[in-house]
């Protein structure tokens, strides 16, 4: 038996599709999956949420003193970035800048304070931080210049994937529903939606149901407070496999391997050492 490690985090549906058709059903191979394969970009409501619970139990945190008041006041401040950017040298802290500047610190947990002292420079007038922190997030370097192409690349995969392509119209009128489910971030994600709308290109091939009926099991890891692959896609990814086999890691962050949970660290290892494939449905607490 062949061990390979698959993590899908940034892959078309037809990507997954072909992988399974030649990994799983011609071979006996082991495979852990990390997400589920809609890449939508997304920072879900309950992640930030978790970050401002924890930044209230502080005096100093900077946007409040409840959770409520919090959520008001990273709301306002997106609101005011898209119609009035802060000035940053040559450049500015724009509303989209900042979204993705708090995006980035959701990551891990280890980053939350520097989304607090964004926000705080943010809310004096000061762009710098935040700007820094998108600019980490793509890449950019003091010249302006990229490390990769993370900002295209992303659009070029997720655009064959949706057929839709919504009129402005279309999206204007969908904005109240991403509000209502994102009070913070609803409007950023709902401009989003456009990013395929004049894309030149469509997919030739037609997307199938995934599915991998008569494939050994696929362990799908799923963390229950993921900022940018949430958990609920990690379960769905799991009914749809057919032989998908759910691990849930209850904690917040990117993935959940190699995060500092000894639980899904030991069950990761052992199933690609010893082939022990999981209990479907095992669910490992926070540390």
């Amino acid at each position: 038996m062949s061990v390979t490690r698959r993590r899908i985090n940034l892959g078309t549906r037809l990507t997954l599709n072909q992988t399974i058709e030649r990994n799983h059903r011609t071979e006996k191979r082991l495979a852990i999956l990390t997400t589920k394969t809609n890449q939508t970009a997304t920072v879900p409501q309950q992640t930030i949420i978790a970050t401002l619970i924890e930044c209230v139990k502080q005096p100093s945190c900077p946007v409040g003193s409840s959770v409520d008041e919090a959520r008001s006041t990273v709301a306002d401040l997106l609101d005011d970035l898209d119609g009035s950017p802060l000035e940053v040298g040559d450049r500015q802290l724009t509303q989209g800048n900042a979204f993705y500047g708090i995006a980035v610190t959701l990551y891990s947990r280890q980053t939350w304070d520097y989304l607090s002292q964004g926000l705080q420079a943010a809310l004096e007038g000061d762009g710098t931080v935040l700007l820094a922190l998108s600019d980490a997030y793509f890449g950019r370097e003091a010249d302006g210049s990229y490390q990769g192409n993370i900002g295209e690349v992303i659009y070029a995969v997720n655009c064959l994937d949706v057929a839709e392509r919504p009129s402005l119209a279309q999206v204007e009128k969908r904005l109240p529903q991403f509000e209502k489910a994102s009070p913070v971030f609803g409007r950023a994600l709902g401009w989003g939606v456009l990013a395929c709308t004049d894309w030149p290109l469509t997919s030739s091939t037609p997307q199938g149901e995934v599915d991998a009926e008569g494939a050994p099991p696929i362990v799908v890891i799923g963390t229950t407070r993921d900022p940018a692959t949430p958990y609920e896609w990690a379960r769905s990814l799991a009914d749809q496999l057919g032989t998908g086999v759910l691990v849930s890691r209850d904690g917040d962050g990117h993935t959940a391997y190699a995060s500092g949970n000894d639980c899904i660290d030991d069950l990761v290892d052992t199933f690609f050492t010893k082939g022990t494939v999981p209990r479907d449905g095992t669910e490992c607490p926070a540390e």
